[in-house]
Protein backbone atom coordinates (compact mmCIF):
# COMPACT_ATOMS: atom_id res chain seq x y z
CA UNK A 1 0.00 0.00 0.00
CA UNK A 2 2.91 2.00 0.97
CA UNK A 3 4.70 1.76 -2.67
CA UNK A 4 1.15 2.54 -4.54
CA UNK A 5 0.52 5.69 -2.30
CA UNK A 6 4.34 7.15 -2.96
CA UNK A 7 3.41 6.09 -6.70
CA UNK A 8 0.22 8.23 -6.78
CA UNK A 9 1.52 10.92 -4.83
CA UNK A 10 4.29 11.73 -7.72
CA UNK A 11 2.03 11.50 -10.14
CA UNK A 12 -0.79 14.25 -8.05
CA UNK A 13 1.41 15.88 -6.18
CA UNK A 14 4.48 15.90 -7.92
CA UNK A 15 5.56 20.07 -7.21
CA UNK A 16 5.49 18.89 -3.29
CA UNK A 17 7.70 16.16 -3.66
CA UNK A 18 10.39 17.85 -5.47
CA UNK A 19 9.79 20.24 -3.35
CA UNK A 20 11.50 17.54 -0.71
CA UNK A 21 14.94 17.54 -2.82
CA UNK A 22 15.53 14.03 -2.14
CA UNK A 23 18.91 12.44 -3.39
CA UNK A 24 18.15 11.50 -6.98
CA UNK A 25 18.76 7.26 -6.62
CA UNK A 26 15.98 7.53 -3.05
CA UNK A 27 13.64 9.77 -4.97
CA UNK A 28 13.37 7.12 -7.63
CA UNK A 29 13.55 4.49 -5.70
CA UNK A 30 10.96 5.91 -3.49
CA UNK A 31 8.23 6.96 -6.04
CA UNK A 32 9.12 5.77 -9.03
CA UNK A 33 10.83 2.41 -9.31
CA UNK A 34 9.45 0.62 -5.93
CA UNK A 35 6.10 0.31 -7.65
CA UNK A 36 7.61 -2.70 -9.56
CA UNK A 37 7.75 -4.44 -6.44
CA UNK A 38 3.89 -3.70 -5.21
CA UNK A 39 3.18 -5.21 -8.86
CA UNK A 40 5.15 -8.36 -7.92
CA UNK A 41 3.94 -8.81 -4.34
CA UNK A 42 0.14 -8.19 -5.73
CA UNK A 43 0.44 -10.83 -8.30
CA UNK A 44 2.39 -13.48 -5.78
CA UNK A 45 -0.45 -12.71 -3.03
CA UNK A 46 -3.07 -12.72 -5.23
CA UNK A 47 -2.15 -14.79 -8.20
CA UNK A 48 -5.16 -17.56 -8.35
CA UNK A 49 -7.87 -14.52 -7.65
CA UNK A 50 -6.16 -12.62 -10.86
CA UNK A 51 -5.88 -15.62 -12.95
CA UNK A 52 -9.46 -16.59 -12.37
CA UNK A 53 -10.03 -13.26 -13.60
CA UNK A 54 -8.18 -13.87 -16.76
CA UNK A 55 -10.46 -17.39 -16.82
CA UNK A 56 -12.47 -16.98 -19.73
CA UNK A 57 -9.92 -14.73 -21.93
CA UNK A 58 -9.05 -16.50 -24.99
CA UNK A 59 -5.41 -16.91 -25.80
CA UNK A 60 -5.55 -15.06 -28.73
CA UNK A 61 -7.31 -12.25 -26.73
CA UNK A 62 -4.42 -12.60 -24.06
CA UNK A 63 -2.12 -12.56 -26.29
CA UNK A 64 -3.53 -9.38 -28.35
CA UNK A 65 -3.42 -7.70 -25.03
CA UNK A 66 0.32 -8.85 -24.51
CA UNK A 67 1.20 -6.96 -28.47
CA UNK A 68 -0.92 -3.93 -27.05
CA UNK A 69 1.03 -3.43 -24.01
CA UNK A 70 4.32 -3.59 -26.46
CA UNK A 71 2.95 -1.30 -28.47
CA UNK A 72 2.03 1.01 -25.79
CA UNK A 73 5.42 0.79 -24.07
CA UNK A 74 7.21 1.53 -27.06
CA UNK A 75 4.95 4.09 -27.87
CA UNK A 76 5.53 6.02 -25.09
CA UNK A 77 9.32 5.53 -25.22
CA UNK A 78 9.49 7.11 -28.25
CA UNK A 79 7.28 9.67 -27.74
CA UNK A 80 8.52 11.42 -24.33
CA UNK A 81 12.28 10.38 -25.68
CA UNK A 82 12.72 9.52 -21.10
CA UNK A 83 11.60 7.72 -18.68
CA UNK A 84 7.70 8.67 -17.72
CA UNK A 85 5.01 7.49 -15.71
CA UNK A 86 3.34 6.30 -18.96
CA UNK A 87 6.47 4.60 -20.23
CA UNK A 88 7.15 2.95 -16.37
CA UNK A 89 3.20 2.31 -16.50
CA UNK A 90 2.75 0.23 -20.00
CA UNK A 91 6.25 -1.55 -18.65
CA UNK A 92 4.85 -2.39 -15.78
CA UNK A 93 1.49 -3.57 -17.26
CA UNK A 94 3.18 -5.64 -19.99
CA UNK A 95 5.29 -7.46 -17.44
CA UNK A 96 2.52 -8.08 -15.24
CA UNK A 97 0.40 -9.51 -18.60
CA UNK A 98 3.37 -11.90 -19.33
CA UNK A 99 3.83 -12.51 -15.84
CA UNK A 100 -0.28 -14.03 -15.73
CA UNK A 101 0.44 -15.42 -19.53
CA UNK A 102 3.29 -17.24 -18.35
CA UNK A 103 1.34 -18.95 -15.41
CA UNK A 104 -1.47 -19.88 -16.61
CA UNK A 105 -0.23 -21.04 -19.94
CA UNK A 106 2.84 -22.87 -18.02
CA UNK A 107 4.93 -21.67 -20.68
CA UNK A 108 8.50 -22.76 -20.11
CA UNK A 109 11.29 -21.14 -21.93
CA UNK A 110 14.65 -23.34 -21.05
CA UNK A 111 17.15 -20.76 -21.63
CA UNK A 112 14.81 -18.43 -19.59
CA UNK A 113 14.85 -20.77 -17.01
CA UNK A 114 18.50 -21.40 -16.79
CA UNK A 115 18.84 -17.44 -16.10
CA UNK A 116 16.91 -17.67 -13.00
CA UNK A 117 19.45 -20.47 -11.70
CA UNK A 118 21.32 -17.21 -11.18
CA UNK A 119 18.54 -14.55 -10.65
CA UNK A 120 19.94 -13.60 -7.33
CA UNK A 121 23.22 -12.39 -8.49
CA UNK A 122 21.81 -10.94 -11.18
CA UNK A 123 19.69 -9.03 -9.05
CA UNK A 124 22.71 -8.25 -7.00
CA UNK A 125 24.83 -7.20 -9.37
CA UNK A 126 23.00 -5.77 -12.45
CA UNK A 127 22.74 -1.83 -11.26
CA UNK A 128 26.77 -1.46 -10.66
CA UNK A 129 27.18 -3.68 -13.89
CA UNK A 130 24.99 -0.77 -15.85
CA UNK A 131 27.44 2.13 -14.75
CA UNK A 132 30.42 -0.59 -15.62
CA UNK A 133 28.78 -0.67 -18.92
CA UNK A 134 28.20 2.63 -19.24
CA UNK A 135 32.07 3.50 -18.16
CA UNK A 136 33.36 1.47 -21.07
CA UNK A 137 30.76 2.50 -23.36
CA UNK A 138 31.88 6.05 -22.58
CA UNK A 139 35.59 5.75 -23.18
CA UNK A 140 35.20 3.29 -26.02
CA UNK A 141 32.85 5.56 -28.21
CA UNK A 142 32.86 9.30 -26.14
CA UNK A 143 28.81 10.07 -26.81
CA UNK A 144 27.96 13.37 -26.07
CA UNK A 145 25.26 12.09 -23.72
CA UNK A 146 25.50 8.68 -21.41
CA UNK A 147 21.60 7.93 -22.67
CA UNK A 148 21.05 4.32 -21.81
CA UNK A 149 17.85 3.96 -22.79
CA UNK A 150 19.00 4.22 -26.50
CA UNK A 151 18.11 0.98 -27.49
CA UNK A 152 21.76 0.43 -29.64
CA UNK A 153 23.12 1.17 -26.01
CA UNK A 154 20.52 -0.61 -23.82
CA UNK A 155 20.13 -3.75 -25.78
CA UNK A 156 24.18 -4.92 -25.39
CA UNK A 157 23.96 -3.67 -21.94
CA UNK A 158 21.45 -6.40 -21.31
CA UNK A 159 23.85 -9.21 -22.29
CA UNK A 160 26.95 -7.69 -20.27
CA UNK A 161 24.97 -7.59 -17.32
CA UNK A 162 23.81 -11.36 -18.08
CA UNK A 163 27.34 -12.18 -19.16
CA UNK A 164 28.90 -10.93 -16.10
CA UNK A 165 26.18 -12.03 -13.45
CA UNK A 166 26.75 -15.00 -14.70
CA UNK A 167 30.45 -15.22 -14.23
CA UNK A 168 29.80 -13.86 -10.92
CA UNK A 169 27.60 -16.49 -10.33
CA UNK A 170 30.20 -19.25 -11.37
CA UNK A 171 33.06 -17.68 -9.63
CA UNK A 172 31.38 -16.90 -6.05
CA UNK A 173 27.35 -17.88 -5.78
CA UNK A 174 27.88 -21.21 -7.13
CA UNK A 175 30.66 -21.87 -4.73
CA UNK A 176 29.31 -20.59 -1.58
CA UNK A 177 25.97 -22.96 -2.34
CA UNK A 178 28.36 -25.66 -2.49
CA UNK A 179 30.26 -24.83 0.76
CA UNK A 180 26.97 -23.84 2.55
CA UNK A 181 25.61 -27.38 1.13
CA UNK A 182 28.20 -29.36 2.23
CA UNK A 183 27.84 -27.58 5.99
CA UNK A 184 24.26 -28.48 6.27
CA UNK A 185 25.42 -32.09 4.92
CA UNK A 186 27.85 -32.50 8.16
CA UNK A 187 25.31 -30.24 10.60
CA UNK A 188 22.95 -33.42 8.98
CA UNK A 189 25.04 -35.94 9.70
CA UNK A 190 25.95 -35.06 13.46
CA UNK A 191 22.39 -34.64 14.52
CA UNK A 192 21.37 -38.33 13.26
CA UNK A 193 24.45 -39.53 15.04
CA UNK A 194 23.30 -37.72 18.46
Amino acid sequence: MASIVLFLMNIYFQDFVLSLHLPKYIFKFLFVFNIYFAIGVGLYNYFETIKAAFERVSKKLFLFFIIIAIGLTYGANIYFQVGTIYSFGAAALLGGLLIIFFLKYQVQIPWLINIGKFSYTLYIVHYPTIFLYLALYHFIFNPDTMYILNYFVWMPAVFFCLGFAYLHYLLVESKTKHILARLRGRKTSKMSVA
